[in-house]
């Protein structure tokens, strides 16, 4: 093979003689040819099986293992701190804000910590939200491994319905319907 200058080596690094082919040694076939996208989308992270497992697996090693809860534990105190506070620079809104936090229904300091903890445990969490009769909002945290389906409209998945607990026979749980508000 006759020895090339720096030059040439350059040159036929960046304009490779045409006969030269290159492959990645996947050969295409139906299974494996995904136009515009990538497997991962087509793969779950878990299925429901698995899914409802591994909540139980979790809650289980945190009731049993101190380790496990103590680590729980330095995540929620690491995340909490001395606590979560909400304002506003509009004064009637921190004022409600204030009212909020603190109705004797909410007592949002105490479930955040019981929020953080169960984030760490299982990594997911379902919020309810419902409204009295004098315009306060109620927040209600659900482990996700209480709600088996999400049932939304038939041509849109953002549009929830309603929630369906895994209690058997259990009444679904209605989604805010933004059509019953007056505009």
């Amino acid at each position: 093979m006759p020895s090339l200058s720096f030059g040439e080596r350059i040159q036929a690094f960046l304009h490779p003689p045409s006969s030269v082919a290159l492959t990645t040694g996947l050969v295409e076939t139906d299974s494996n040819f995904y136009p515009g996208s990538n497997m991962s989308s087509l793969y779950r992270d878990r299925y429901d099986y698995d899914r409802q497992t591994i909540f139980a697996e979790c809650l289980r090693s945190w009731r049993v293992n101190p380790i496990a809860r103590r680590i729980v534990k330095l995540y929620t105190q690491f995340i909490i701190g001395e606590g979560i506070s909400v304002e506003s620079d509009h004064k009637a809104t921190t004022d409600y804000l204030k009212l909020w936090w603190t109705h004797p229904l909410n007592k949002l300091d105490q479930q955040c910590m019981d929020w953080c903890d169960e984030l760490t445990r299982s990594g997911n969490m379902f919020f309810l939200c419902s409204v009295g009769p004098d315009g306060m909002l109620f927040v209600r945290a659900v482990p996700a491994d209480q709600v088996e389906e999400i049932i939304t409209a038939p041509n849109d998945i953002f549009q929830e319905i309603a929630y369906k607990p895994t209690a058997q026979g259990a009444p679904l749980w209605p989604a805010w319907d933004f059509k019953s508000v007056p505009p």
